[in-house]
């Protein structure tokens, strides 16, 4: 949300996650039909705007199992993470292929007619409702039984638990971190719908710094900044941020995939530093970020920081600790 300062804030529905239904348990009861049954329709009216589905939903493939893999029917459906979904597919074992939260309607969904043409299906982070998660999952079931799916969502979460500023001597004894920003950099801007392997940028939000250009592209800018109405001082304070980026697990750095990062940007006695840190790849181990991941940081910066929001500064903010977590539910 753009605020009077003409910068990007959190909005209060960034915590209005629905956690039943995130990397909750889709309950799936198969409804078999004869073998020449005709056409199967959708559920439900497919919505002609994201606007008409601004609520929990579920996207539903059912494939043959055999070595074509054709679609066999597709449904949309309401689901907020309870009870069971009814399915409708022709007799035969069936590949079940769920996304959750697909935003607006489904451009290239016609496209889909067998189970490998998923492989060219990528989500957006810039179309992303932090209130509604895109999630997915694909099972192996048979007509007239059920099965049990665990969505997980394509996202990761980046926390920030706690931050103190704890300068002990010379010229910044005393001085307090002002005009704090909270963002991440180098943000993976598309991810494959069913990404099981490395995943690398193809497109990138934030590049190196902080863009409003980017910012203003995102549906949700508050996913990956916020502007810190206290000052940071030696007492830690829990600002309770959390932020959002697609999962960046390339082993290696380079110009054209850079890895992800948590900047902490903020003046001491009126210069403007920057604390960029690495998520999950502190010095040199870790896989970098994951999708259905939470990392939570505690951050204790104990000297001045660098003057580019590009360098890492694991050497500067001292006592910084993260921890890794199972991202399974949201605070209210």
């Amino acid at each position: 949300m753009m605020n009077d300062k003409g910068t990007y804030t959190q909005r209060t529905e960034r915590n209005r996650f629905f956690s039943p239904a995130l990397a909750a348990s889709l309950l799936l009861s198969l409804i078999s039909l004869a073998s020449n049954a005709g056409p199967l329709a959708p559920a439900t009216p497919v919505p002609s705007s994201s606007a008409d589905y601004d609520a929990p939903h579920i996207d539903l493939f059912y494939f043959e199992n055999d070595r074509l893999r054709r679609l066999d029917a597709y449904q949309r459906l309401e689901w907020n993470g309870a009870g069971t979904v009814y399915g409708i597919s022709r007799k035969g074992p069936r590949i079940i292929a769920a996304i959750g939260n697909w935003p607006g309607d489904m451009p290239g969904w016609a496209e889909i007619n067998s189970f490998d043409s998923f492989k060219g299906v990528w989500s957006d982070i810039r179309k992303e409702n932090p209130a509604y998660p895109v999630t997915s999952c694909t099972a192996v079931a048979e007509a007239g039984g059920e099965c049990t799916m665990k969505m997980s969502p394509l996202l990761a979460r980046v926390s920030v638990r706690s931050i103190s500023c704890k300068f002990s001597s010379g010229a910044y004894s005393g001085a307090r971190l002002k005009n704090v920003k909270i963002y991440l950099t180098n943000v993976c801007s598309r991810t494959k719908v069913f990404e099981t392997g490395m995943s690398m940028p193809s497109e990138i939000i934030n590049c190196g710094r902080l863009s409003e250009t980017d910012l203003s592209s995102m549906e949700h800018p508050e996913m990956v900044f916020c502007r810190l109405q206290d000052e940071i001082g030696p007492e830690p304070v829990r600002p309770d941020v959390s932020l959002y980026c697609y999962a960046n697990n390339s082993p290696l750095e380079s110009a054209g995939s850079p890895f992800t990062r948590l900047v902490i940007e903020g003046e001491i006695n009126g210069k403007v530093y920057y604390y960029p840190l690495e998520i999950n790849r502190l010095k040199g181990k870790g896989d970098g970020v994951a999708r259905g991941r939470h990392y939570i940081f505690d951050i204790t910066i104990t000297r001045k920081g660098t003057d580019s929001p590009d360098t890492p500064a694991e050497n500067i903010a001292a006592g910084m600790g993260m921890e890794i977590a199972e991202w399974v539910e949201y605070e209210a």
